[in-house]
């Protein structure tokens, strides 16, 4: 389940019912207390559409597979401003460099830019031969509040790097990481763990197979500072910052909370899930298993669990 703000939340499912089965949303705009259900859009090759971004009332689909633009001349997008009511193609225009305050997404082939009053999307193409900071050893951080700018992180050699754009991609201030090896000395893959609730305030996280420790920064990953190591006693599955002194740590079998930027943490309920981040108005954390239900919070220390329409 997604959640657009606290009150509009979203479930894709397939309806099976009729054949060939039909790609279908489920909508609600008052937090779980009714839902509407209505089909996705279809392209005109009848190839069945996915949800990829909501914000709000805006709902953001695209054919499966894309966006691909080494196959197409530009990807192909449909929005919806009114959750799901109706749709239409979003016009894509290839850019320079990205509106600020629109939302951003990292596809296979560029950068991706919604605006969330029309779905409308600005598009930076990544060329091979000058491999843009969001490239392709690079992963956008989605979860950024909009004043902060454009994140991306790179493992690098040794150390990883953050890069930094507060002009739309056309420069970036390269910041570099603190070391983020394997608690237990197993390898690390992929593109560092990092997250921001403002810009300035930053975590990092060393895992192991059943803790984690928090590394800070207070200047917007200029420098850094080792935090508290969290027993988990499984995996880690979320870091979610609430403002600039307050972080929750979700594991397999708890969650924590620290009020003092990750320096000591305590237990304070169960597990609710996986994926956490910001919304407007408040928190999203969806559910880590197959109740694709989620929970939603306005300050982050009350949460409102928000349990799925009925569905096939």
């Amino acid at each position: 389940m997604r959640a657009g703000d606290m009150d509009h939340l979203y479930l894709e499912y397939q309806d099976c019912a009729v054949k060939p089965c039909r790609r279908m949303l489920a909508a609600t705009s008052d937090r779980g207390r009714t839902w509407r259900k209505q089909p996705l859009p279809v392209d005109e090759k009848q190839r069945p559409t996915s949800v990829v971004l909501v914000h709000r009332t805006l709902v953001i689909a695209t054919a499966e597979g894309f966006p691909r633009p080494a196959v197409l001349p530009t990807p192909e997008y449909w929005a919806s401003t009114d959750a799901g009511v109706t749709w239409h193609r979003s016009t894509v225009s290839e850019v320079h460099d990205l509106p600020l305050g629109w939302l951003v997404r990292q596809g296979r082939d560029g950068m991706f830019a919604f605006d969330p009053a029309t779905g409308n999307v600005a598009w930076i193409r990544e060329n091979p031969r000058e491999p843009r900071p969001f490239g392709r050893f690079g992963s956008i951080l989605d979860t950024v509040p909009a004043g902060a700018g454009l994140w991306s992180v790179h493992p690098g050699r040794g150390r990883g790097v953050l890069k930094v754009s507060q002009d739309g991609g056309r420069t970036w201030d390269t910041r570099t990481l603190p070391d983020l090896k394997h608690l237990d000395g197993l390898s690390v893959y992929g593109s560092p763990s990092v997250v921001t609730v403002d810009g300035q305030t930053v975590y990092a996280m060393r895992r192991g197979r059943t803790r984690m420790q928090l590394v800070a920064s207070v200047d917007g990953g200029r420098t850094w500072e080792d935090r508290a190591t969290v027993e988990l006693g499984g995996p880690l599955l979320t870091v979610l910052p609430i403002d600039d002194r307050t972080v929750i740590v979700e594991g397999l079998h708890g969650t924590y909370r620290s009020t003092d930027q990750g320096r000591t943490f305590t237990r304070v309920g169960p597990s609710l899930g996986a994926r956490g981040h910001a919304i407007p108005g408040g928190f999203t954390i969806p559910t880590n298993n197959n109740e694709y239900s989620a929970w939603v919070s306005a300050d982050g220390a009350e949460w409102t669990y928000v349990k799925r329409p009925e569905v096939p």
